[in-house]
């Protein structure tokens, strides 16, 4: 792997490259070690990959070959936040590589997207667990806490609020039929 304008370049600078990258995380951007250790790890993978597809020169790098690199991990089974770190670490030594200009053109990492981490939605708990659930809470009309508790808990479930949506409503929000608004 030969790098364009790059001083270590006649010495067959693929380890020398990451070396410079991981003190310039380290030292100017104040990455932990993890953090270094990950990106340099990831640097190693798309040079070899680079260098396998016969883009011999880090200044030929362009969107394509990000793509194709990241694509080829998610082929092998690599998590959503694998490769998302996997685009940010490559977004990072780009930049690091085109303020250089070590990279011919504009900095391909500023268009690599990153894909979402797989989320899910909370689970909903059965109507028989919410019915004891406000049996545990049932107030008396003496007991104003436990009528605004079991008030609470029955807004939350049978609208399907946000905690912090029932801390927003005000009493204005209630209606004279009784319904929230």
């Amino acid at each position: 792997m030969t790098v364009a304008a790059h001083p270590a370049a006649k010495a067959d600078s693929a380890e020398l490259l990451v070396a410079e990258f991981g003190r310039f995380l380290r030292l100017v951007q104040g990455r932990s070690e993890h953090t270094v250790r990950a990106y340099c790890a990831d640097l190693r993978g798309l040079l070899t990959f680079s260098h396998v597809n016969s883009v011999e020169d880090v200044g030929r790098l362009d969107l394509d070959v990000l793509r194709s690199w990241l694509a080829q991990q998610s082929a092998t089974g690599a998590a959503r936040s694998t490769l998302a770190r996997r685009a940010s670490s490559v977004r990072a030594f780009t930049a690091w590589a085109h303020d250089r200009g070590w990279l011919s053109g504009a900095d391909p990492g500023v268009r690599l997207a990153s894909p979402k981490a797989h989320r899910t939605l909370p689970g909903v708990p059965r109507g028989d667990a919410v019915a004891h659930l406000l049996d545990g809470v049932a107030a008396t009309a003496d007991d104003p806490e436990g009528l605004r508790d079991s008030a609470m808990l029955e807004v939350l479930y049978a609208g399907g609020l946000r905690v912090s949506e029932l801390c927003g409503l005000d009493l204005s929000g209630i209606g004279a039929d009784g319904l929230v608004r």
